[in-house]
C-alpha cells in the first residue's frame, strides 16, 4: 500500500514541477528579448492561467484517483501536455536557439514524458 502511495506522490510532484517549468519559461522568456515577447505575446495570461489549472486539475486526479482509473489519467493527460510542450519548444527555440528560457521549456517537455511513461509502465490491476 506505501508503494501505491509513493508512486501517486511522485507522479503528483512532476505534474506540479511541470507546471512550475512552463510559467518559468514564460517569466524567463518576456524578459529575454523584445523578439520573443512579441513571439510570447500571442499568449495571455488567461491561457498561462487556463494551462496551469488543468495541469493542476491533473495532479490532484493523480494523487486522487487509484488504479487504472489513475493510470488512464496519467497516460492520456500526459501524452496530450508532452506533444504541446515540445510544440511550444520547437515553435520557441525556431524563434530565437540562444535563449535562456529554452532548456527550462525542455526540462517540461521530458517531464510530461516521464508522467507518461510512469503512466505506461505501471501495471493494470483489475
Amino acid at each position: 500500500m506505501e508503494k501505491l502511495n509513493r508512486r501517486y506522490l511522485r507522479t503528483t510532484i512532476l505534474w506540479i514541477v511541470g507546471i512550475l517549468a512552463v510559467l518559468l519559461y514564460a517569466a524567463l522568456a518576456t524578459v529575454e528579448t523584445a523578439e520573443n515577447y512579441n513571439n510570447l505575446a500571442l499568449v495571455r495570461a488567461g491561457d498561462l492561467i487556463g494551462y496551469s489549472l488543468v495541469a493542476l486539475l491533473f495532479a490532484l486526479l493523480s494523487f486522487v484517483l487509484k488504479g487504472n482509473n489513475n493510470r488512464t489519467i496519467n497516460i492520456v493527460a500526459g501524452a496530450i501536455f508532452t506533444v504541446i510542450t515540445l510544440i511550444a519548444f520547437i515553435d520557441s527555440f525556431t524563434v530565437n536557439m540562444s535563449g535562456i528560457y529554452n532548456p527550462v521549456l525542455f526540462a517540461a517537455v521530458l517531464v510530461y514524458g516521464v508522467i507518461f511513461w510512469f503512466a505506461l509502465k505501471t501495471p493494470k490491476t483489475l
